[in-house]
């Protein structure tokens, strides 16, 4: 962020110092001293940077390896580092300065700008400042009055001293931003020109954000810049640094206590985010070992950060400020609207200025579907901010963040288990620290530490705390799905239900043997045990009072729970003879119907219910549920809206709500109904995994692969995001990953029939299709009618080439389902593979009959049509295709080849064209231009063909097998031609082009290729074109082809000698060849006898 250098001197003595980027630590020793230049980190000893240069090694060696291969290539390169403020980029730079100048100086004259260039502020003085930095005399450039003679005679003289040295500018710039913002519009368009137009210019630039300058596409530098982003530090490497500084330092006694130091510094990994800078910053702090009283120590640092944080306010305008001040101070990512909302400003000046901030690098935000979070890019800024809120529980919250920072899960499990033994010891007065330490605990401790707890609090009849810390398990429980918590909770609510009853108290202890050791074996225990025993409690508290309508009540409820719907629906009707319009008990009456599948009985129950009390949220939210499994979903909507307008936070309602929209295919609608979910509870389950496939179902997977990655860190063997994520990763092609997640399903629930279809799907797509038809063969023994399965194998087996098999399979599925377009589809595909052309047609019309667009059928049955040449037909298909989707590829190439296969060569020609402009895939750009170029040839238009394929050349290396021989065999075609009309230099260049390419394909496909060509050289009569293409041939590969091509070598010298002695020396084997060749070549049998 934005300090002004007035407000710190610019330099520190100290005993040793380092930086990273303006950040500065100084240490103990006394045995040197050396000055930092707080602002100017190129002013630090080089070896210091070095020794402290930690996590970017990768990076950087990746960098000057490009650079150095570019540079021998006089290759422009064109870098941008991105990262935060203080994650060290102009450490990187400077390094990469340094080791470019004592490496390549050969290559390179490196020049490297200030790091704030206020006065660039043109394209010309960018250039005068690169002949500036090398001491060129500039005053005869800047007496010429025009701007744009100034540019010439700058770009002429830098030149003019690349050339004469023979070596590449390359530039370092860092803050591009600033730069770019300093330019008007017309002097970036001319920069982007002048790097476009002059080859001897490579950039290396560092910017803390992807700004719009290289960000927006109509910007000129769009996608110009490589981008290289430095991540944060890792724990690991924050260690390494922290141990190269006290190494630096000789602070011997830090090196020998590191360990003791390691849980703080996994403390200082989270609160800096992993930025060098506050790593270097915490370093003192660490050191000093002065955390005796925690808490002071804690304010100390954030207050001793009050004048910097207090600087960057100041900076800001009141807008602004306000807007930050909103961000800064909530806990969690904001959305642009809640912003507006806590702010009181207009949402547009909001979305205004938080761009701003960004841009300024005070925020970051985070896409999260079609939401954008804003959060404060230093976290101990936000902590900072709530320290200075009014004393109160604001206060007590920025404690309780640290203290989950600072101690390990370990640490803060220690800190609990010491106040406890007190308590048990019979200290009552360390029960306030235990329920604050309590709460520091993460959720996996404070389950068990809250088990432990409540029942000392019960046994103290504090029956607050105790309901608190009730709920507080009921959350948790909530929160993670667990069936076993909740059976617990329910008996710390129920004996606190009693606590004005003793006798009903007494009773139900004595029932769960309370206080004794059995009753910690049921806290043990699972939910059915709990339940059990629970039940048996509740029927002797039934002993005392048979009209107990809360022990009826959850004597009901735990039925429910066990599954024992209809004894839970009896127990249901006992309360409802007690009191008919006990609401509690026709809710979950209601609700057993509902999980007896009865929809239509709960409806009317849930109306009862209803009429008693509009706004019973429990009872409308299962009247929701029930139309929903009536796949009413629309009456479904209303009723969640109903809830909702009630409680717009019904976590259970918004997500019904979601699901309902989803069943109504309306997933962009769900996700934002999950999204809010999320916000109220990050941690809700049903809710990430329903906002997952909600993602998934619209495309998004990689957001979708987030998504469940968090459900999996909540609970690991969820199966259904597991198996939704196996999905995701299926639909992006990472086969190998989606395996590995389905066999972890499988592990789980061996007869998953979704995982296991799946995992064969995955297994097709790794092209293991033997392995895919086991599984397939696996989920059809489980269910012999399952659609999909029988499907995917069919299309197995057609992928084994055993066509026939899968057309028997392809009917059992259509004998299920006659119009399964799937398994149409793949036996049309068989037919077609069969040559049965014909009745792969009509497969793909009745395609056709059931579903006018489908691409894909439409897509075949031209290509069935072009294979039987029936091209003015397939050309009206693959019309068809393109009137529906104007820029399907595929069928854009077919119509090209077919246009092609008409001789209407100059339509072809457009097509291709239009192929080649607007698709994102590389390998059928090059195929598309491929087949332009064939065109161009068709209509014997070399000049077009080369213009064309001069571009691919250097990309051609890198495309699959099939693609390089089509290449290889058009460049045949191009020497055949120039060869026969005199261009000898072209067509020797091409032979060269061929040549080159030979590694890449097997010797004897390229063996082949060759002598395609020598064949079309001898059936043409041309000697020439075979004589100077053997020639040069032997002379490129003299060592691999002289067998090959000897026949033709000795046809050549027999014509061209008469001597027909040459003739009778040959193997008698090699005659009969030789002699073909001089007969087809000379045209005439007269030659030899």
């Amino acid at each position: 962020m934005g300090i002004s250098k007035g407000s710190k001197p610019d330099h520190i003595s100290c005993s040793v110092s380092m930086a990273v980027g303006r950040t500065s630590i100084s240490g103990s020793s006394n045995n040197s001293k050396v000055t930092l230049y707080r602002y100017s980190p190129e002013n630090i000893p080089q070896e210091i940077l070095e020794n402290i240069f930690v996590g970017r090694d990768d990076l950087f060696e990746k960098t000057f390896k490009e650079l150095e291969t570019a540079g021998k290539n006089k290759t422009p390169r064109f870098y941008l580092i991105v990262g935060s403020r203080g994650i060290g980029k102009s450490h990187f730079l400077i390094m990469l300065y340094h080791k470019i100048k004592q490496e390549l100086s050969s290559l390179y004259i490196p020049v490297k700008f200030a790091e704030e260039e206020y006065s660039v502020y043109r394209a010309s003085d960018f250039f005068l400042r690169v002949l500036q930095e090398q001491n060129e005399d500039t005053s005869g450039i800047l007496s010429l009055n025009d701007e744009d003679e100034i540019l010439d005679a700058s770009l002429d003289r830098l030149k003019e001293i690349a050339k004469k040295e023979n070596k590449t500018y390359l530039i370092f710039v860092e803050n591009l931003h600033e730069v770019f913002r300093q330019f008007e519009a017309k002097e970036v368009q001319k920069l982007r020109s002048i790097f476009q137009k002059y080859d001897f210019f490579s950039i290396v630039a560092s910017s803390p954000i992807i700004f719009p300058g290289v960000a927006e596409s109509e910007e000129p530098f769009y996608n110009f810049f490589r981008i290289q982003y430095l991540r944060e530090l890792t724990v690991n490497e924050i260690k390494i640094l922290l141990k190269k500084i006290a190494k630096n330092e000789d602070n011997s006694e830090f090196l020998k206590d590191f360990n003791k130091y390691e849980s703080r510094i996994e403390g200082i990994a989270h609160l800096t985010g992993g930025s060098p800078r506050l790593v270097i910053f915490f370093y003192e702090l660490i050191a000093r070992d002065n955390f005796e009283d925690l808490e002071k120590a804690f304010f100390k640092i954030l207050d001793e950060h009050t004048p910097y944080y207090q600087e960057i306010f100041q900076l800001l305008t009141g807008q602004k400020r306000l807007i930050f001040d909103t961000v800064i101070s909530s806990e969690s990512p904001l959305t642009p609207k809640q912003i507006a909302e806590k702010s009181r400003i207009d949402a547009s000046t909001v979305i205004t200025q938080l761009r701003r901030l960004e841009k300024d690098g005070y925020v970051l935000s985070r896409p999260m579907g079609r939401e954008t979070y804003y959060e404060v890019r230093e976290r101990l800024f936000r902590l900072w901010r709530d320290m200075r809120q009014p004393l109160g529980r604001n206060r007590i919250s920025v404690f309780m963040d640290f203290l989950k920072l600072w101690y390990t899960s370990d640490e803060q499990k220690e800190l609990f288990e010491r106040k406890f033994h007190l308590l048990e010891s019979g200290n009552k007065d360390v029960l306030k620290d235990l329920c604050y330490y309590v709460e520091v605990l993460p959720d996996k401790y404070k389950t068990e530490a809250l088990l432990r707890l409540t029942p000392k609090i019960i046994e103290l009849e504090e029956w607050e705390e105790v309901d608190y810390d009730t709920q507080k398990l009921k959350e948790i429980a909530n929160k993670n799905a667990d069936i076993n918590l909740k059976a617990k909770s329910l008996i710390f609510e129920s004996l606190s239900h009693y606590k004005y009853d003793k006798i009903a108290l007494e009773t139900f202890k004595k029932a769960l043997k309370f206080n004794q050791k059995d009753y910690f074996v049921l806290l043990d225990s699972s939910h059915i045990t709990i339940y059990k025993e629970l039940l048996r409690a509740f029927d002797k508290i039934l002993d005392l009072n048979p009209e107990d309508e809360y022990a009826l009540s959850r004597k009901g409820y735990i039925l429910g729970s066990l599954k024992r719907y209809e004894e839970a629906l009896e127990v249901f009707n006992h309360v409802l003879d007690l009191n008919p319009e006990d609401e509690y008990a026709l809710s979950d009456k209601g609700n057993a119907l509902n999980l007896l599948g009865r929809y239509e009985e709960a409806l009317e129950v849930f109306n009862k219910v209803l009429n008693l009390n509009p706004e019973n949220e429990y009872a409308l939210s299962n009247k929701g549920n029930a139309l929903g499994s009536l796949k009413r979903y629309e009456e479904a909507l209303e009723v969640f809206n109903h809830v909702l307008d009630l409680n717009p936070e019904n976590e259970s309602a918004l997500s019904d709500k979601g699901y309902a929209l989803g069943s109504l295919k309306k997933h962009e609608d769900a996700l934002e109904i999950f999204n809010h979910v999320l916000d109220l509870n990050p941690e809700d389950e049903s809710a990430l995994s329903n906002k997952g496939n909600a993602l998934n179902l619209l495309g998004r997977y990689e957001e979708a692969l987030e998504v469940f990655n968090h459900v999996l860190d909540l609970n690991p063997e969820d199966e259904y995001a597991l198996s939704r994520k196996g999905y995701a990763l299926d639909s992006l092609k990472r086969y190998e990953e989606a395996l590995e997640v389905f066999n972890k399903v499988l592990d789980l629930n061996p007869e998953d029939e979704y995982a296991l279809s799946r995992k064969g799907y995955a297994l097709g797509s790794l092209k293991k299709h033997e392995e895919a038809l086991e599984v397939f063969n696996h989920v059809l023994d489980l269910n012999p009618e399952n659609e999909s399965a029988l499907s995917n194998k069919g299309n197995a087996l057609n992928l084994l080439g055993r066509y026939e098999e899968a057309l028997e399979v392809f009917n059992k599925v259509l004998d299920l389902n006659s119009e399964n377009e799937y398994a149409l589809l793949r036996k049309g595909n068989a037919l077609n593979l069969l040559g049965r052309y014909e009745e792969a047609l009509e497969v793909f019309n009745k395609v056709l009959d059931l579903n006018p667009e489908n691409e894909s059928a439409l897509s075949n049955k031209g290509y069935i049509l072009g294979s039987l040449k029936r091209y003015e037909e397939a050309l009206e298909v693959f019309n068809n295709v393109l009137d529906l989707n104007p820029e399907d590829e595929s069928a854009l190439s077919n119509k090209g080849y077919t246009l092609g296969s008409l001789k209407r060569y100059e339509e072809a020609i457009e097509i291709f064209v239009k192929v080649k402009n607007i698709t994102s895939n590389e390998s059928l750009r090059i195929e598309s231009i491929l087949d332009l170029i064939e065109t161009y040839l068709s209509l014997d238009q070399v000049s077009g063909a080369i213009t064309e394929i001069e571009p691919i050349k250097s990309k051609i290396s890198y495309q699959a097998p099939r693609l390089i021989e089509k290449f290889i065999d058009i460049c045949w075609k191009i020497v055949f031609k120039e060869l026969r009309t005199g261009n000898l230099g072209s067509g020797r260049k091409y032979i060269t082009v061929i040549f080159d390419l030979e590694p890449q394909l097997d010797k004897e496909t390229f063996g082949a290729s060759m002598m395609n060509f020598c064949k079309t050289a001898v059936d043409s009569g041309e000697l020439e074109i075979l004589k100077i293409a053997i020639g040069e041939i032997l002379k490129l590969k003299v060592d691999n082809y002289p067998e090959l091509l000897k026949p033709l070598v000795k046809a050549v010298e027999i014509i061209e000698t008469k001597d027909i002695q040459k003739y009778y020396k040959l193997q008698v084997e090699e005659r009969e060849i030789v002699a073909d060749i001089v007969q087809k070549i000379s045209k005439s049998g007269d030659l030899l006898p």
